[in-house]
């Protein structure tokens, strides 16, 4: 029941976590640093892809939950999701290795800023649901 449980909210998480991406990515590179033109549709593939690197990562803990919570297991999840996106971003968007390294700073930092600012809010309405 527990692994069943831990699936659901990886799931959601991941979809979550597709479109936060997504969102960064479009902003990042249509929008901020202005390298290419290739819409929503695009980061959304570019999303997608790394969101089910990162769900089969996540499922590593789920199912041996030895590794559940173990630092260095989350550092080298973090370590391959960072790779697969690097290449994501320049196989999707064909930009040179120095764009790319430079769009994926912005879309983490940006991940991180949208995520954080959805999360208080969720943190906040999320309450006044269940009270």
């Amino acid at each position: 029941m527990a692994a069943a449980t831990t699936l659901l909210i990886n799931i959601g998480s991941t979809i979550v976590i597709i479109f936060v991406n997504a969102l960064a990515l479009w902003l990042t590179i249509d929008n901020i640093l202005k390298y290419a033109r290739e819409g929503f549709k695009t980061a959304l593939k570019t999303g997608v892809s790394a969101g089910v690197v990162s769900f089969v990562l996540g499922l590593i803990p789920t199912f041996v939950p030895e590794l559940a919570g173990n630092q260095g297991l989350t550092l080298l999840f973090f370590i391959i999701n960072s790779i697969v996106m690097l290449f994501l971003i320049k196989r999707f968007y064909g930009l040179r290795w120095g764009e790319t390294g430079a769009a994926w700073v912005v879309v983490l930092v940006l991940s991180f800023l949208i995520g954080f600012v959805a999360g208080n809010f969720i943190g906040m309405v999320t309450p006044a649901f269940f009270t």
